[in-house]
């Protein structure tokens, strides 16, 4: 029973932090009081809630900045590949075909980013590619 009522204290938890977290880094303690208000909790359950949720936003705050850091090194090591296989093919292709090239993996680039982004529903221009 103990585990339910702390598996649906970390479900509405999250529920609250996740979208407070993108507008702002909340701290524990308005945390607790959003969960106190909102489940009517005794304050012996609030000092018991309390470690949970601060261990829980550490470690949520550790694992989002790992994989800020993995994703910077997947970056650099992507771009290290990138400029590699250019070395590799300004060798075999000429000025031109390079130049080719290059276009091509600027706008596969930008593609990449607006669809990893979202397209808008509507371009404005008309136009479609």
């Amino acid at each position: 029973m103990r585990g339910k009522i702390i598996w649906s204290i970390l479900v509405v938890f999250l529920s609250l932090a996740i979208p407070a977290y993108a507008q702002q880094k909340p701290n524990a303690d308005d945390v607790v009081a959003k969960l106190a208000a909102k489940l009517n909790l005794t304050s012996d359950q609030v000092t018991a809630i309390k470690p949970i949720i601060e261990d829980s936003m550490a470690q949520h705050q550790k694992l989002m900045q790992s994989m800020r850091d993995e994703i910077a090194t997947i970056r650099s090591q992507m771009d290290q590949l990138k400029k590699e296989d250019n070395q590799k093919l300004s060798q075999i292709l000429n000025k031109s075909q390079m130049s080719q090239w290059m276009s091509m993996q600027t706008h596969k680039h930008r593609m990449h980013h607006i669809v990893s982004q979202g397209v808008p529903s509507s371009t404005g221009n008309g136009t479609s590619k």
